[in-house]
């Protein structure tokens, strides 16, 4: 079994090397890592290269954009120059536990069904220790529950290389709960395990990142919603719920600002 991981690169060179760590310190190895520099400022192959990460982390390949063009885009390069059974993303601000790639793949293996997968993660600000659930469960990710909230983040995504649906280019906001809802959309069933498999360093919204930019999140959302075919007093609810954790994510940003 072979599994490809993909990370989008753009100024990441203060995080890179945690995210390249906790894939090269997997129980079960991966194939390659592909990280694609999406035109970034401290180019990848330059930082690399000065710090001799090409020696320790023997199988990363780097693609070079030309052109910026967001994580959708990286996504879909790394995913079609990829040559394992599996892919697995990765954000470069990221990082897995440990036993993700072990895990996940067991579970593949043995449901030829299950063409994603993902699991939980948790914000790893203070390092706290993980808990996960005694029994390890899997749940099928429901399309109207997804409407409401993206139940699953895509630092936990693996998905079988043969998957045809791929991420929009042309979204440079939530094109990850694009590319969920697209997919169950297609009536294409998503797994989740209930464990926690990855870290993430900030808040998805609110912080760093492109996810700092609110109002273009809430636009992007809206039209997202209003894509899926669903039934018309579901997609009205999920309008309105989309609204107020708009409404929320601005007061919170407020009072973070405060407290600085």
């Amino acid at each position: 079994m072979k599994i490809s991981v993909v990370i989008p690169y753009f100024n990441s060179s203060k995080t890179i090397v945690r995210a390249l760590e906790s894939v090269n310190n997997q129980t079960l190895k991966a194939t390659e890592i592909i990280v694609v520099d999406d035109n970034s400022r401290d180019k990848a192959l330059d930082y690399f290269n000065e710090n001799l990460i090409f020696e320790k982390y023997k199988i990363i390949k780097i693609i070079t954009l030309e052109e910026n063009k967001g994580p959708a885009n990286a996504r879909n390069v790394g995913w079609s120059n990829s040559t394992g059974d599996f892919v697995a993303f990765l954000d470069s601000d990221d990082a897995w536990d440990i036993k993700k790639l072990e895990i996940q793949s067991e579970i593949l293996k043995n449901n030829e069904n299950i063409v994603v997968l993902g699991s939980n993660s948790i914000l790893n600000i203070k390092k706290a220790k993980i808990k996960d659930s005694v029994e390890l469960k899997i749940n099928k990710i429901s399309k109207k529950l997804t409407l409401f909230k993206n139940p699953i983040a895509i630092r936990t995504v693996i998905v079988r290389r043969e998957l045809e649906i791929k991420f929009n280019n042309k979204t440079r906001y939530m094109e990850d709960y694009e590319w969920i809802l697209k997919i169950l959309n297609s009536n294409i069933e998503i797994y989740k395990m209930d464990k926690n498999l990855a870290y993430k360093f900030k808040r998805d919204w609110g912080e760093s990142g492109l996810s700092t930019n609110l109002k273009i999140m809430h636009e992007n959302e809206l039209k997202i919603i209003k894509n899926i075919n669903e039934k018309k007093y579901i997609i009205a609810v999920a309008i309105g719920y989309s609204y107020l954790k708009y409404i929320r994510r601005i007061v919170y940003s407020v009072m973070i600002k405060k407290m600085r």
